[in-house]
């Protein structure tokens, strides 16, 4: 999507508030901090992080490599050939979309993975 309007207006969507730090590193909050592809932004520069549900990697066991943050599974849903899981890493929270579906207890901590090519910045207004 070229705007966040659109990639808000099409399909799902985990929007987060950050800022560019050096290098291609993003801030979301204090000790959480996201690699991604920036294109001419400035440290500094608000951004808003647009990631899909669908390309969120969860697993319970710990993950290697990049974008790797552990949270808890706060509520899951079962969709039939996919499941929604609602993960809170504090003060975020990420849905991601799984399929094949992967059911979790509640509370049950879990490791995210964020593909550094599925991550999408966009400048805030």
């Amino acid at each position: 999507p070229a705007s966040l309007f659109g990639a808000d207006f099409i399909g799902l969507a985990n929007i987060l508030p950050g800022s560019v730090l050096a290098g291609s590193k993003v801030s979301l909050a204090p000790g959480i901090e996201i690699e991604c592809a920036v294109d001419e932004l400035r440290v500094g520069t608000a951004v808003d992080l647009m990631l899909r549900p669908e390309n969120l990697r969860v697993s319970t066991t710990a993950l290697a490599g990049t974008n790797v943050l552990q949270g808890k599974v706060s509520h899951t849903f079962f969709l039939g050939n996919a499941a929604d899981v609602y993960v809170d890493l504090g003060n975020i929270k990420l849905r991601a979309q799984l399929s094949p579906p992967m059911l979790f207890v509640d509370g049950a901590p879990v490791w995210l993975q964020l593909p550094v090519e599925a991550v999408r910045l966009f400048e805030r207004e």
